[in-house]
């Protein structure tokens, strides 16, 4: 999944001075490196891999069975491990649970380096297909967690339909419609210059 980051930073731009909320986007390429997820798959896949052989009496000793499954196992994890192939091995518990605290770990960073009277962060997990919307407690009072949560849906759509640009603008739009008007007008004119640049950051 590309996300060209030149769409987006004119938008980040904007949405700060209609709102005076700090917004963040982070693009990552993975959130974790599941070690677990590798050796699930090369465990599975060196099962499934002897079982065949044996099957076909390629294998008949149990030694040779415990041996070719032992050699296969580091084989394939070290195999996972090096690429993206653990991807195909990932539970969708793990994924949510370790981009969430990847954002969050995010969230609390870029925090204590904003000056705007408040902080909204956008975080793209590639890998995983996974994005989260953190707001600070300030923010909660203009937009509920309902609504973040169908907000994300309808991103979610734009992101199987490989158009990961275009849903996080709309994305960014229909937050910027949800709190106008909500939050307090002088926010905007409040904002001092903020130590975090108006750009998209990839980790």
């Amino acid at each position: 999944m590309k996300i060209a980051a030149n769409k987006i930073t004119p938008r980040i731009s904007s949405f700060e001075e209609h709102t005076g909320i700090e917004l963040i986007v982070v693009i990552a390429n993975s959130s974790d490196p599941y070690p677990g997820a590798s050796w699930r798959g090369a465990l599975m896949s060196s099962t499934f891999i002897t079982a065949g052989l044996s099957y076909f009496q390629i294998l008949n000793l149990p030694s040779e069975i415990l041996l070719t499954n032992t050699l296969l196992t580091i084989a394939l994890r070290v195999l996972l491990k090096l690429t993206t192939l653990h991807r195909f091995f990932l539970w969708n518990s793990e994924t949510q649970r370790e981009s969430l605290e990847a954002a969050m770990g995010k969230f609390s960073e870029f925090q204590t380096l904003t000056n705007h009277q408040s902080c909204l962060l956008l975080y793209i997990s590639k890998l995983e297909h996974k994005l989260h919307i953190l707001v600070d407690k300030n923010l909660k009072e203009f937009i509920s967690n309902d609504e973040l949560k169908s907000l994300l849906m309808q991103t979610g759509v734009e992101f199987r339909a490989k158009h990961p640009e275009k849903g996080i603008l709309h994305l960014i739009d229909q937050i910027e419609e949800k709190i106008q008007g909500k939050i307090p007008s002088d926010w905007a004119n409040k904002v001092e210059r903020s130590e975090i640049e108006n750009r998209v950051f990839y980790c």
